[in-house]
């Protein structure tokens, strides 16, 4: 969620309209984000029916996907992983693959190498996610991409004492299948 909401965002400074979306109740490390920020991400199912181009980012599997997503409506995919994304089923869309541990990644190198200015909300948001995603930085999947991206972004906020606590030391638990 926070690759949709970070990515929403930048479009929007670039003279778009997105709907920053989601299928399904965000996943505790996300919804502790979301309250943290004061803001809310919207159900996807709403969307399907108005918009004539879907992004797809941060999904890595098909079953992550709802069956009312037309796959010849999907514009673009940003994933740090091509797990069962394929070219073949989504003809339409440009692929932005990179081998990084957090999609959030690849969004925050979006606003920092266009100078896009980023919001609080939204760096606060990838910067979370990709501490989350990379232990705090410890995981082996770890890339230096991941590193000079979270250091970025946390030099943009005043974060809390226990944001990353929080967020990395079992307040807020994973999920299983994560």
């Amino acid at each position: 969620m926070a690759a949709a909401f970070g990515y929403s965002e930048y479009l929007k400074k670039h003279d778009e309209s997105p709907a920053a979306a989601a299928f399904g109740e965000p996943d505790k490390q996300a919804k502790y984000l979301l309250d943290n920020i004061e803001e809310s991400i919207s159900d996807a199912s709403y969307h399907l029916y108005s918009m004539e181009e879907i992004v797809i980012v941060d999904a890595s599997h098909m079953r992550q996907l709802s069956t009312r997503i037309k796959p010849g409506d999907v514009k673009e995919i940003i994933n740090n992983k091509d797990d069962e994304l394929q070219e073949d089923i989504f003809t339409e869309a440009s692929f932005e693959i990179e081998d990084v541990a957090a999609t959030s990644t690849i969004i925050a190198e979006k606003f920092k190498n266009s100078d896009t200015e980023i919001s609080e909300q939204a760096a606060k948001m990838l910067y979370g996610a990709i501490v989350f995603a990379t232990d705090d930085l410890e995981s082996e999947n770890t890339t230096d991409r991941d590193r000079e991206m979270a250091e970025w972004l946390k030099g943009k906020l005043e974060i809390e004492d226990d944001f990353l606590a929080k967020l990395t030391e079992g307040e807020i638990p994973k999920d299983e299948d994560e």
